[in-house]
């Protein structure tokens, strides 16, 4: 696994706010076994099948901190492409989708 994470500083709860890229060259699990986690919407990928999911919190629920965990995942050429994010808010769905499209 190749994995490339942008993170901000420790919040309230010792979390840090992050944006994580991870590259799996001839993984283990499908599109479908990752989707049978629940919650994700079928999109599409450079053309390919994916898979996106969201969900927020607030501060009540999580010690206090309010925020957003994005996952979308795709294959290409037998390589899985993950990109997750955890933030104070959802980046918009087609921005996360516009970065997957721009990866090389």
């Amino acid at each position: 696994m190749i994995a490339l994470l942008y993170s901000g500083g420790p919040v309230g709860d010792g979390r840090a706010y992050k944006i994580l890229v991870m590259q799996t060259a001839n993984p283990e699990n499908s599109l479908e076994v990752l989707a049978l986690a629940g919650g994700y919407e079928p999109v599409n990928v450079k053309g390919q099948p994916a898979i996106y999911q969201q969900s927020c919190w607030t501060a009540a629920e999580i010690d206090g901190q309010a925020g957003c965990r994005q996952h979308l995942a795709w294959f290409e050429n037998g390589t899985r492409y993950e990109i997750e994010s955890f933030l104070p808010t959802n980046l918009p769905e087609e921005t996360l989708l516009e970065i997957a499209e721009s990866m090389q």
